[in-house]
């Protein structure tokens, strides 16, 4: 549904997602956040099968690549809830087709103040 690369509006920035095209049983991609021109953070992302299911799994990156996660911690991970024509559903990230080149991305994020943030994107290849 998201393969390609990806551009537009998220976070008070622009945000990048670019997926690759399935290998060896998985998705792999990538996440850049800018804010004012500059990279604020990175995410390095997988969809992987786990038992008879997906998930969307990632982890956070500074600008300078130190990990947000540490090696202990596991990777923020999604489990798959639902799947529909235009849309896939994983706890807490949905990711809507628009158009065969527009896609919504809603991302819970937990914190000091819990919210969904939207990332709408316009495919750029």
């Amino acid at each position: 549904m998201a393969g390609g690369s990806w551009r537009g509006p998220g976070l008070g920035g622009d945000a990048i997602e670019v997926y690759s095209a399935p290998e060896a049983g998985q998705i792999t991609g990538h996440f850049t956040q800018t804010q004012e021109g500059k990279v604020a953070f990175y995410e390095l992302i997988q969809i992987v099968p786990v038992g008879k299911s997906l998930a969307y799994r990632l982890r956070h990156f500074n600008a300078d690549l130190t990990g947000w996660e540490d090696k202990t911690r596991k990777p923020e991970s999604f489990a798959l809830v639902a799947i529909e024509k235009d849309a896939i559903h994983f706890d807490g990230l949905t990711m809507r087709r628009l158009g065969p080149n527009r896609i919504d991305v809603w991302v819970r994020i937990d914190g000091k103040a819990p919210h969904e943030a939207l990332f709408s994107y316009t495919r750029t290849r």
